[in-house]
């Protein structure tokens, strides 16, 4: 029986850290070429509007898809869309990719590009963490999500200096190319991942009908519509900043790249450490 218990969990774990490695790969390859396409509209335009409208088209896909995106992803394999949204990714980055080899573009069809880019990442974050209860026994539910957690953290900060290191001694075209390579590492891994379709022991309802329950339960949870609220507000006062950090420190401060990339190292080290003594602290 010991012997089972024990085998049951290497599988789960095997599965766990496969997929996770790819994902690894996707997130520094495409928080980098991200990191590339900022530093690049800031240093082209010089423009504050122009960083906000990048943030915008970034955001825009979340903010009307997002109340779908869940109702979709309990509807369909998860594992099918986060192969998808990584292919969309990579294609979006191959195009802009391309188009810097071959051309000058514009600074609207780059934005074009992060819309498409954001697309791809608004069915990509929920659809995995959807699909770790899927893989992850009840008990381990926690460790996984810390796991996770602390990997996501990990992409943030390496990324903003891979990103640097590789403007650095690359085009642009050519370290766009990174995202396709990232995306590779993750589909391959993905698909040797046997992650559970979990039954349909319910009647199917419209998506509107799946989305006035998910509100109506948020609503009759207090704690988490606090947490929302919370979350809501920080993203209003903490996004703009983000998005102006590289105009700020390439005009008002005089810095380069490798300036910004430290910053957002920095930025991503002090999260991490604000989330570890949070979760170490006293209850």
């Amino acid at each position: 029986m010991t012997r089972v218990v024990e085998r049951k969990k290497e599988l789960w774990m095997k599965d766990f850290f496969k997929m996770y490695v790819g994902q690894a790969f996707s997130l520094i390859s495409s928080f980098a070429v991200q990191f590339a396409i900022i530093w690049w509209i800031a240093t082209t335009s010089g423009s504050a509007i122009a960083l906000s409208i990048a943030t915008v088209v970034g955001i825009l896909p979340q903010a009307i898809l997002g109340p779908f995106v869940g109702v979709w992803i309990d509807r369909y394999n998860r594992k099918t869309i986060m192969i998808l949204a990584d292919s969309l990714v990579a294609v979006a980055s191959a195009v802009l990719g391309l188009a810097f080899l071959f051309g000058d573009p514009s600074i609207a069809f780059v934005y074009v590009i992060l819309m498409i880019r954001s697309i791809g990442n608004t069915f990509h974050t929920p659809a995995m963490q959807a699909a770790i209860p899927s893989l992850v026994p009840r008990d381990a539910l926690t460790r996984a999500a810390g796991l996770g957690q602390a990997v996501n953290s990990a992409c943030n900060m390496i990324s903003p200096m891979i990103g640097v290191f590789l403007i650095s001694i690359l085009p642009l075209g050519g370290v766009m190319l990174l995202d396709i390579i990232g995306a590779g590492a993750a589909i391959s891994m993905l698909l040797t991942v046997k992650i559970k379709s979990i039954p349909n022991v319910v009647k199917k309802q419209s998506v509107l009908k799946d989305m006035k329950q998910g509100l109506m339960a948020i609503r009759e949870n207090k704690v988490l519509v606090s947490v929302s609220v919370f979350i809501m507000l920080s993203s209003i006062i903490f996004i703009p900043i983000g998005s102006l950090l590289p105009l700020i420190v390439n005009q008002h401060f005089g810095g380069n790249a490798w300036h910004i990339g430290l910053a957002q190292t920095l930025y991503s080290f002090g999260m991490l450490v604000a989330a570890v003594a949070e979760y170490t602290g006293p209850n």
